[in-house]
């Protein structure tokens, strides 16, 4: 996991905001 060090572009935060409300939603849907 030590390899994503990178300054992540536009395309990759908004990427990673997607993935944490999806797996957020997820989280909250299993409970």
């Amino acid at each position: 996991m030590n390899e994503i060090k990178h300054t992540p572009g536009p395309w990759e935060t908004n990427g990673l905001r997607i993935w944490a409300k999806v797996m957020f939603s997820d989280s909250q849907a299993l409970e």
